[in-house]
């Protein structure tokens, strides 16, 4: 079923894949090559000089802030729902009621349910969503249904996909198996405005030092 949907969505981005890649070789002048090694702050600018010559924003000029802005725009939303506790998270088992819940599972149902249905194709958001409740309570109770159908498959997938994806490094570096590691929700909640995943990466990898250092002081009952 997964490489399917996966079949599925391919197909359908093929349109949009095949412009951007002419747009990358034609108009930024880039190769594909080039494309895989050429650093964030030269794309931006190299965008920034073509829309000067093209014109990509009609309405105004486009800055490095306006580019990121458009790419982490469903992010910037879901960052900002987390900070103000918009989303009920909260394990609803007495005991952990303040627990916050949020896997990658959770994450993905949570996009198709609001930050996919929320915007248009100009990345406005729909009045729909602002208005009519109903809908997306709809989306809510339909994908709690298909979860339920699916939570076997998906609980199989996600541990496959999961050793599959660390096997070798486990294998080569033991210790590393009960390694403490940042939670999806820490990642959010720690996660800035515009800020790209792989500044964010940077920035947490710097801290694990800092952090491991800090965690160690309260032992637990186990060492």
């Amino acid at each position: 079923i997964y490489f399917a949907v996966t079949l599925m969505q391919i197909v359908n981005d093929m349109k949009e894949l095949v412009d951007v890649k002419d747009f990358v070789n034609n108009k930024l002048g880039m190769s594909d090559r080039e494309l895989q090694t050429i650093t964030w702050p030269e794309l931006v600018s190299r965008l920034v000089r073509v829309q000067e010559q093209t014109r990509l924003c009609i309405t105004r000029d486009l800055s490095a802030h306006d580019i990121v802005n458009r790419i982490m725009r469903k992010e910037n939303y879901l960052i900002g729902m987390l900070n103000k506790h918009v989303l009920a998270l909260y394990t609803p088992i007495p005991g952990l009621r303040h627990q916050v819940m949020l896997t990658k599972t959770l994450e993905w149902n949570l996009n198709w349910c609001i930050f996919d249905f929320m915007f248009d194709d100009k990345f406005t958001i729909k009045k729909d969503f602002l208005n009519d409740v109903t809908i997306l309570q709809k989306r809510f109770r339909t994908m709690a249904v298909i979860n339920l159908i699916m939570s076997p498959f998906v609980m199989v997938f996600v541990v496959s996909y999961f050793f599959l994806q660390n096997a070798e490094h486990f294998y080569r570096h033991p210790v590393s198996v009960g390694a403490r590691q940042w939670s999806l929700y820490a990642r959010w909640k720690m996660r800035e405005f515009n800020e790209l995943e792989d500044h964010l990466n940077r920035r947490l990898d710097a801290s694990h030092a800092a952090a491991t250092k800090y965690v160690i002081q309260f032992p637990t009952p186990m060492q």
